[in-house]
C-alpha cells in the first residue's frame, strides 16, 4: 500500500508539471535503451557502455549522430531497439502512451490530459483526443506510405523481398522521425543521383519536420475544409518553403567549385537540396560533410541551428521561432510595439519566450562548445562547432569526428542531444518551480538597448 501511494503520489507530482515529466520520461527510456544495447544478443562485438548509452541518446533523441556502425556493429536486435528508440523519442512517451490508450478507446486522465494539453497546446479535452489520435494516425500514415515505396524501389534494385521491406521499414520510419540514423555506412552517397529516393526521403523529412499541428491544419483544411491555416502554420511553411529555398541555392553555389566539382548538374542540385532537407533536422548526407567547404559547412550550422519547427519531430531553435523574432525585430525598427504577422497580433509574452528559447539555446550551446574545446581541441574549432550545434539541434550530421571524441567528449554530446531534444527553457521550467505573478505592479524604468 505505502509503495503504491509513493508511486501514485510521484505520477501526480510528474504529471502536475509536464516539463518535468518529459525530461525524466526521456531519461526513462534512454536507460532503457542503453541496458538493451549492452546485451550481448544487441551487437556483433564488444562495446563499451560509453557506447550504448551514446547511440540510446542519439536513438531517442532523434539526433543520429554515431560512434558505432548501426548496420555493421549492430545486430538485428540491436537494430529494432535503435528503431523503437527512435519512434519513441520522436513522439514523446507520453504522446505515445495517451495515442494508444486513444486508438483503444480507453479514457485519458485528467491528470493526463492536463499534461497532454500543456505538450500539445490544447484547451478542450475534446480537442486533444482529436490531436492525440491525428498524431498517431499521421505517423503510421507517412511511415507507411514511405515504407511501401522505398521498399519498391529497393526490391527492384535488390530483388530480395525481406531485405527491401526492412530497408524500407527502417529508412522511412528514420526519415518521418527526423533521426538520420542509415544502415549503409556511406549513409545514402550511393542513391545521391536518384530522384526518387531523394524525393521519397524529403518529403518524409519536411513532414515530419513541419510538425503535427500544421499536418492536422493541412489536413483539415484541404481534407475536411474545415477551416483555413492558424497563424502558426502559415509561419511554418513560409519559412520553410524560404530556408529550402535558400539553402539549396546556397549549398549549390558554394560547393559548385568544392564538394559538387565532380558531380553532374543534376546530382549537384539534387545533393544541394538533399543537404538542405536533411540539415534541418534529419541527418542523412549523400556526400561526406568534410569535403565541403567552409561557407558550405557554415551554411549547414545555420540551418541546423534553425532546424525544424515546433510540435514536430526535429530539433533546433526551431523555424517559428526565428520567424517571430525577425518579424518583431523589423516592428520594433520600425517603431511599432505590436508584433503582427498575417493581419493578427501576437501576444507579447509570446515574443518574449521566443527571446527566452534563442537566449537559452545560444548559451548552452556556447557552453557545450567550450567544453568540447578544453576536452577535445586537438579536433579542431570548426568541427567541434558543428559537432556542437549537429547534437543541440538534433540533426546528426558530423565532418566525421565523432567516434574521435574523448570520454569526455561524448559525455558533452550527449548532454547537448538531450537538451536540444528536450528544450532548454523546457529543462528550466523542469528543474524550477515556475513563480506565481506578482500582484504589485513597480514603475517603468529604461535601460538602453544596443
Amino acid at each position: 500500500m505505502y509503495k503504491l501511494t509513493l508511486i501514485d503520489r510521484l505520477l501526480s507530482r510528474l504529471y502536475s508539471r509536464p516539463e518535468l515529466f518529459l525530461s525524466v520520461s526521456f531519461l526513462v527510456l534512454i536507460g532503457a535503451g542503453t541496458i538493451l544495447l549492452l546485451l550481448p544478443i544487441s551487437a556483433n562485438t564488444n562495446i563499451s557502455f560509453i557506447d550504448a548509452l551514446f547511440t540510446a541518446v542519439s536513438a531517442t533523441c532523434v539526433t543520429g549522430l554515431i560512434v558505432l556502425d548501426t548496420g555493421k556493429d549492430f545486430t538485428f536486435f540491436g537494430q529494432l531497439v535503435i528503431l523503437l528508440l527512435i519512434q519513441l523519442g520522436a513522439l514523446g512517451i507520453m504522446t505515445f502512451a495517451a495515442s494508444i490508450l486513444v486508438s483503444m478507446g480507453k479514457p485519458v486522465s485528467s491528470r493526463q490530459a492536463f499534461a497532454m494539453s500543456r505538450v500539445l497546446d490544447q484547451e478542450r479535452l475534446s480537442e486533444l483526443k482529436t490531436s492525440i489520435s491525428f498524431i498517431l494516425k499521421a505517423t503510421l500514415i507517412m511511415e507507411v506510405i514511405g515504407m511501401l515505396l522505398l521498399s519498391l524501389h529497393w526490391f527492384i534494385e535488390t530483388g530480395s523481398p525481406f531485405l527491401s521491406i526492412y530497408w524500407g521499414i527502417f529508412h522511412s520510419v528514420s526519415a518521418f522521425c527526423n533521426a538520420g540514423f542509415s544502415l549503409f555506412s556511406d549513409s545514402f552517397s550511393r542513391w545521391r543521383g536518384d530522384i526518387f529516393i531523394v524525393s521519397v526521403l524529403s518529403l518524409l523529412i519536411i513532414s515530419g519536420g513541419m510538425g503535427f499541428i500544421v499536418l492536422q491544419n493541412l489536413w483539415d483544411m484541404f481534407i475536411e475544409r474545415q477551416r483555413r491555416l492558424s497563424i502558426h502554420s502559415k509561419l511554418v511553411l513560409v519559412m520553410t518553403i524560404i530556408l529550402l529555398f535558400v539553402g539549396t541555392i546556397g549549398l549549390f553555389f558554394l560547393e559548385r567549385l568544392y564538394s559538387f566539382q565532380v558531380l553532374p548538374l543534376r546530382e549537384a542540385w539534387l545533393s544541394a537540396f538533399f543537404h538542405s532537407v536533411n540539415a534541418r533536422t534529419a541527418g542523412f548526407n549523400s556526400l561526406p560533410i568534410s569535403s565541403f567547404s567552409l561557407a558550405g559547412q557554415f551554411l549547414l550550422i545555420i540551418l541546423m541551428f534553425i532546424g525544424a519547427s515546433s510540435g514536430s519531430t526535429g530539433g533546433g531553435v526551431k523555424t517559428n521561432t526565428i520567424g517571430l523574432l525577425i518579424a518583431a525585430a523589423i516592428k520594433y525598427m520600425r517603431g511599432d510595439e505590436q508584433v503582427v504577422l498575417f493581419r493578427r497580433s501576437v501576444a507579447p509574452y509570446i515574443v518574449h519566450r521566443a527571446v527566452a528559447v534563442l537566449l537559452f539555446s545560444l548559451v548552452t550551446l556556447s557552453l557545450g562548445l567550450l567544453g568540447l574545446l578544453v576536452v577535445d581541441g586537438q579536433l579542431g574549432f570548426s568541427n567541434l562547432l558543428f559537432e556542437a550545434v549537429s547534437a543541440f539541434a538534433t540533426v546528426g550530421l558530423s565532418t566525421g569526428i565523432t567516434s574521435q571524441l574523448s570520454l569526455a567528449g561524448k559525455i558533452i554530446i550527449i548532454l547537448l542531444m538531450y537538451v536540444g531534444r528536450i528544450g532548454p527553457l523546457t529543462i528550466a521550467l523542469a528543474l524550477f518551480y515556475p513563480r506565481k505573478t506578482a500582484r504589485v505592479r513597480y514603475a517603468e524604468g529604461k535601460v538602453l538597448v544596443g
